[in-house]
């Protein structure tokens, strides 16, 4: 199966391929299921197409349901580019974001834990 080459994510290294992750089909299906089930979740978008729908009828709907799947489409489009650009050109800075990850992630359950016990005892 070929996919596009966005589909297709590089991670260079001092101008060398490090490492080349591709998209199989069975990823893009899982994919697009999650989406699916994100469309099915109520919320605001929902509430629009029924207010439109009641007031309008299927003229009045179909517009918003085609702007919302173009734009939740074009997000994703991006934020696959984006994070691949960043990636390729700042590879040593996203190595050092995973240890401020791991040091903020450290310090939030700490004081998390020192909060449960100066709580309990007052």
């Amino acid at each position: 199966m070929i996919f596009p080459s966005f589909l297709i994510f590089t991670s260079t290294h001092h101008n060398k391929t490090a490492n080349v992750m591709t998209i199989t089909g069975s990823e893009i299906w899982l994919y697009s299921a999650a989406l699916f089930l994100l469309f099915l979740t109520p919320g605001p978008v929902w509430v629009a197409m029924l207010a439109r729908g009641l007031k309008g009828g299927f003229a009045g709907v179909w517009p918003l349901a085609l702007g919302v799947a173009v734009g939740d489409t074009a997000w994703s489009v991006a934020a696959l580019l984006t994070l691949n650009q960043v990636a390729g050109i700042h590879a040593d800075l996203m190595i050092w974001l995973k240890y401020v990850a791991v040091l903020t992630r450290s310090l939030s359950r700490t004081s998390f834990k020192s909060f449960g016990k100066r709580r309990q005892r007052g």
